[in-house]
């Protein structure tokens, strides 16, 4: 991809941007390789918008080929940004399926802790800006009613607005997450719980299709191929740890990844606060 660096900052790194996702879904399988050269990068401007892009791990930077002219040229390899089962590229060598991510943004990667200690005099300009908000835990009187007959007390109570008829369903909500427990990980599906036609756990892993990484769990026909969210602990603790701990693991990645509401965990209240 070749870019025209337009003589401004904000000119040349939207530019970059728009090359970035037209590029990384090529190589998003670590077998193809796109290549950006960035014209005019003696300009002030757009030397700043290649400092900022390499920065922050949109690609890594790769030596000329050959002479592209008598003004300056950026060449760069584009990184492609992360995926399902291996992370992205390492912002500083490029290799692919790099593991460790830049402990302040999140948002970059990197193969070996020396990479990451040399790439961090060029990524720390740009990754106070790519920081994700601090998240933020509402109070209880913030949290909205889950029915009209219904109000939150101000200690996390729930209180009637009116007369309730006994057996009366008043709301209905689908959990924030769930998983089974140990000796229903062969029978139920680990993706959406449903239960295996046999009730014998030989027949059940016939019935399902098995997890390959950790062989823990299982899921149904209608769930082939997704992905076993909790393969690292299962794999290492051979199934022994238990499930209340993957539910709390799975609650704590995904309120960091942003994937919950806000008001999915309110703050704790103490024992007899409440009035």
């Amino acid at each position: 991809l070749h870019v025209d660096g337009g003589h401004q900052f904000a000119v040349a790194l939207g530019d970059l941007e728009n090359c970035w996702r037209l590029g990384h879904g090529v190589c998003s399988d670590g077998s193809a390789r796109s290549l950006v050269v960035l014209d005019d990068t003696d300009i002030t401007g757009v030397a700043a918008a290649w400092s900022d892009f390499v920065a922050a791990g949109r690609a890594v930077e790769r030596s000329l080929p050959y002479a592209l002219g008598r003004y300056q040229h950026a060449v760069g390899e584009l990184l492609p940004p992360a995926w399902g089962g291996g992370g992205s590229s390492c912002a500083a060598c490029g290799t692919h399926g790099a593991p460790f991510a830049c402990g302040g943004c999140r948002d970059v990667r990197y193969c070996c802790d020396a990479h990451g200690r040399e790439h961090w005099p060029l990524h720390r300009t740009v990754c106070l800006a790519r920081r994700p908000p601090p998240l933020r835990f509402p109070s209880l009187a913030e949290l909205p009613s889950p029915c009209p007959s219904l109000r939150s007390g101000s200690g996390g109570e729930l209180l009637a607005c009116r007369d309730l008829a006994v057996g009366e369903e008043l709301f209905s909500e689908a959990p924030l997450a769930w998983q089974p427990e140990a000796s229903s990980r062969l029978t139920l599906c680990a993706a959406c719980g449903n239960r295996a036609t046999s009730a014998t756990p030989s027949a059940a892993v016939v019935a399902h299709e098995q997890c390959q990484g950790c062989g823990q769990v299982v899921f149904c026909s209608s769930c082939r191929g997704t992905k076993c969210k909790m393969c690292p602990e299962l794999k290492i603790s051979r199934g022994r740890v238990g499930g209340g701990t993957l539910l709390a693991l799975d609650l704590v990645r995904r309120r960091h990844a942003r994937e919950l509401p806000e008001a999915s965990f309110p703050p704790p209240v103490a024992a007899g606060g409440a009035g």
